[in-house]
């Protein structure tokens, strides 16, 4: 039988991305952008700087948004590479919810964030009402929301989990991945890199069984 990690990459393999455009898109519209200068530079040198002036905003827009296109696919590409790593690599953690986005508690198309903690030791993470208890804590001493940062770590206080390394993580969920389509559990299956940093990804509900209880059989209400 293979390991959650084996299926977890399997899954990431067997997707079908949506046909990515945008590398064309972009490439033509910088093009586009760099002939319209031209185009400016020869109006203005042969006929009127006026009518030559009202194009040059297009050329630069063009080539602003053709670069934005091409930074965007790169970054998404180098983000699937180290989603692998993860899949790859990761432990099995139980991430106990702190906080979440509203939108995560209705169904929907995008991903979006929320905070939970995480622990390497067995006897903590298996402690459910022990780490929703720190949940609870943690949650009421970090009121000020911050921005998100993927696979942000951060480790709690010692004097807070009694000596138990212990992390708050953010996790950027799909509600595609959940079973249910949207939050209804405040504990999310999860493969995490061991350590004070690393990464962290939700795993997709229909690759737990039978090692673990599904989302929806998990009767806590967030």
């Amino acid at each position: 039988m293979t390991s959650l990690n084996e299926r977890f990459l399997t899954f990431l393999d067997n997707e079908k991305p949506v046909p990515d455009r945008r590398p064309v898109q972009g490439t033509l519209a910088i093009v586009g952008g760099i002939l319209t200068l031209a185009l400016c530079v020869g109006i203005a040198l042969l006929w009127s700087k006026l009518y030559a002036s009202s194009l040059f905003p297009l050329g630069l827009w063009l080539i602003g948004w053709g670069a934005a296109q091409l930074v965007q696919t790169q970054r998404e590409q180098g983000l699937s590479v180290r989603v692998r790593e993860i899949a790859a690599q990761g432990q099995r953690v139980n991430g106990y919810l702190i906080r979440a986005s509203d939108a995560l508690y209705r169904p929907g198309s995008k991903k979006h964030h929320c905070q939970v903690l995480i622990s390497f030791q067995p006897e903590v993470s298996g402690d459910r009402e022990y780490m929703q208890y720190l949940a609870q804590r943690w949650a009421e001493q970090t009121t000020r929301r911050e921005h998100p940062i993927r696979y942000r770590r951060q480790k709690l206080p010692l004097a807070l989990t009694d000596g138990s390394p212990v992390y708050c993580c953010d996790l950027f969920v799909h509600p595609g991945l959940l079973s249910a389509g949207y939050l209804t559990s405040a504990i999310l299956p999860c493969v995490a890199e061991f350590g004070d940093k690393g990464g962290i990804e939700l795993v997709p509900y229909w690759l737990l069984f039978p090692y673990v209880e599904s989302p929806l059989s998990q009767h806590q209400q967030v």
